[in-house]
């Protein structure tokens, strides 16, 4: 039984990514302006976007397509479809 439909689906994982865009993008405008503030300390030496690029900093190899085929498996497995 399909409770959730791909569009429900769809939405939610634009919506996930927004906020975490909105997160990230808000982390990082805090972490500069402490940065900024600590200039004159030398407290902080790295950006924290610097730090996160540097730890995720793999750009996505993948196509559209096996994005989507990914999402897929993980979301039948997690229904019990497939098994």
């Amino acid at each position: 039984m399909d409770v959730l439909g791909d569009s429900y689906i769809t939405q939610h994982i634009i919506n996930e990514h927004i906020r975490e865009q909105k997160d990230e993008a808000f982390r990082i405008y805090v972490t500069d302006a402490l940065m900024a503030i600590s200039a004159q300390d030398q407290k902080m030496t790295r950006r924290y976007a610097d730090i996160i690029k540097e730890a995720f900093g793999k750009p996505e190899t993948r196509t559209e397509q096996e994005i989507i085929a990914t999402i897929r498996e993980k979301l039948k497995a997690v229904r019990g479809e497939g098994e």
